[in-house]
C-alpha cells in the first residue's frame, strides 16, 4: 500500500492532470483496492488523503470526522482510480472546488466529488462505447 499514499501517488501521476488523462491512467480502482485487500481498505486510504488535505489547509480535524467524510466520500468516488484520486485531491489543494474557509467541510468535499465526477461523465460521454467499456 505504500504505494498509494498520497506523497507518492502526487509524484507519480502529476503528469496525468486533466479528468481524461487520469481516466486514462489504467491503473487500479477504489472498488478494486477494496477487494484485493479488504472492505474499507480503499476508505483508510482516503482517510490518508483527506488527513493530508487537513495539514496542507492547516486545519486540525478529528480522526472521526475524518473517516465519517471518508466513509462518504467513498460512496461519491469509489469508481475513481487512483490517478483520479491524485487528481481530485490536487484540485482541492487548489482551491479550484472554492476555499475551506477556515472549517473542514466534508459536504463540501462531497459536493467537489460530484462536481469532479460530472466532469468527469462529460469526458467519458465523449469516448467510443468500446473505449468506454475498457475504461468503466
Amino acid at each position: 500500500l505504500q504505494t498509494l499514499n498520497p506523497d507518492f501517488c502526487t509524484k507519480r501521476y502529476s503528469d496525468h492532470n486533466t479528468e481524461l488523462k487520469a481516466l486514462r491512467a489504467g491503473v487500479v480502482k477504489l472498488s478494486e483496492i477494496n477487494q484485493a485487500y479488504a472492505p474499507g481498505t480503499a476508505e483508510d486510504l482516503i482517510s490518508a488523503w483527506l488527513l493530508s488535505l487537513s495539514m496542507y489547509v492547516r486545519i486540525e480535524v478529528d480522526k472521526k470526522l475524518i473517516q465519517e467524510i471518508a466513509r462518504e466520500l467513498y460512496k461519491e468516488i469509489f469508481m475513481f482510480n487512483m490517478a483520479e484520486l491524485t487528481l481530485f485531491f490536487s484540485k482541492l489543494r487548489r482551491g479550484i472546488y472554492g476555499p475551506l474557509y477556515g472549517r473542514f467541510d466534508g459536504m463540501m468535499i462531497c459536493i467537489a466529488a460530484r462536481e469532479y465526477r460530472t466532469s468527469r461523465g462529460a469526458e467519458l460521454s465523449k469516448l467510443t462505447t468500446e473505449e468506454q467499456q475498457q475504461l468503466i
